[in-house]
């Protein structure tokens, strides 16, 4: 598979892709062409070793690389922003991963994820009283009612505010701002159980780096 000019080689070893001309001028290590044409070469600070982890592409730092997975179950009583950032900091405090970027999914279609001012509560109303107005439950504007007024309203609400987040990880710690907090936004009017799945994927805490041998 070619990425940025990029092999992941079969045999576990991530090399680059020139042309037969810049290998000779660059005195690149040949091998075998793919069937398509890309040549492949070996370079020493490009090497992949799985036992250990990941080599870093420019200076050939391998660092060892962890993640983990988690499913958060939220319950819910109509709509409402549900803030879920201190179970979600507890655990990726919990998973030894000190750096890394933490991706939080919402496998559903009436709620959704956002990341929102967590201080005076009269802004999660005025978001509440906004999306009522933007997608009404009036039976008369939408062709799909099977599931009740609230439904159509609900996936629109869903749909612009998104799934999934993706922050960044320091220290243990998700790196969100004073004021920042994580919310599962709810968008029907019946309870619901909402499942929100969490993965962590990063270096691990005193994980060792070294330089991988020419």
């Amino acid at each position: 598979m070619l990425l940025h000019g990029l092999v992941v080689l079969g045999d576990g070893l991530i090399g680059a892709s020139c042309t037969s001309g810049e290998a000779e001028q660059k005195g690149c290590a040949k091998s075998d062409p793919e069937p398509h044409g890309t040549l492949l070469v070996h370079h020493p600070f490009l090497t992949h070793k799985p036992e250990t982890g990941l080599a870093h592409p420019l200076h050939g730092v391998v660092t060892a690389m962890k993640q983990a997975q988690h499913r958060l179950l939220v319950p819910t009583n109509g709509p409402a922003l549900i803030e879920i950032t201190e179970e979600v900091c507890a655990w990726v405090a919990a998973q030894g991963i000190s750096t890394g970027l933490l991706v939080l999914w919402c496998p559903h279609t009436s709620a959704s994820l956002t990341v929102q001012e967590n201080a005076d509560p009269a802004v999660r109303a005025d978001i509440l009283r906004f999306f009522a107005d933007l997608a009404p439950p009036d039976p008369h504007r939408y062709a799909h009612d099977s599931e009740g007024p609230d439904d159509m309203p609900a996936h629109l609400r869903a749909m612009l505010t998104g799934p999934s987040l993706s922050i960044p990880v320091s220290g243990g710690r998700p790196l969100l701002g004073t004021w920042q907090g994580i919310y599962l936004f709810e968008h029907r009017r019946r309870p619901q159980r909402r499942t929100v799945i969490l993965h962590l994927l990063g270096e691990g805490e005193g994980a060792a780096s070294h330089r991988v041998s020419s």
